[in-house]
């Protein structure tokens, strides 16, 4: 597991087969296997994750399987999932679109998994779940986002 604590600022693109705890500030792209956005932890940017778990803020895009939106959560964007799960007092302002059940996963990331796989690393640093069985897609990277300003609320689009 990768921890990006409070006091720490990044800027890039994080690839990583694993779980990512986000409590600081992430500026770019971040692919893991999971990515839990801890009270204090805010992306900007895009995710790409099998299992996403909002606490704090995203703004910006993500792609996910099953996506939990806790108490206290701020999405703003886009968010593509197998499943959404929204707490009542979570914030989404943005679109939701559901995949179906089918989750594009890019292959650097699938490759990645498999090497750690491979390697003996334990079980939940891969997240590998019963959600491998179902059918995964490799997609290229996704487009750049424009933002729109739709009745004082902004959206990517």
């Amino acid at each position: 597991m990768l921890v990006i604590e409070s006091h720490n600022r990044m800027r890039g693109t994080l690839l990583a087969a694993g779980r990512i705890q986000l409590d600081g500030w992430f500026d770019g792209e971040l692919i893991c296997s999971e990515l839990v956005v801890g009270p204090d932890g805010y992306l900007f940017g895009t995710a790409t994750t099998r299992t996403l778990t909002v606490q704090g803020q995203i703004v910006g895009r993500a792609m996910a399987g099953p996506v939990t939106l806790k108490s206290g959560a701020f999405f703003e964007g886009e968010i593509f999932h197998t499943k959404l799960v929204k707490s009542v007092d979570a914030t989404l302002v943005g679109q939701t679109t559901s995949t179906r059940g089918v989750l594009q996963l890019p292959a650097d990331l699938l490759r990645l998994e498999r090497e750690h796989t491979a390697l003996g690393t334990p079980r939940d640093a891969c997240s590998p779940t019963e959600e491998d069985a179902k059918p995964v897609h490799v997609f290229e990277a996704p487009r750049k986002a424009r933002r729109l300003q739709v009745n004082n609320v902004h959206r990517l689009v």
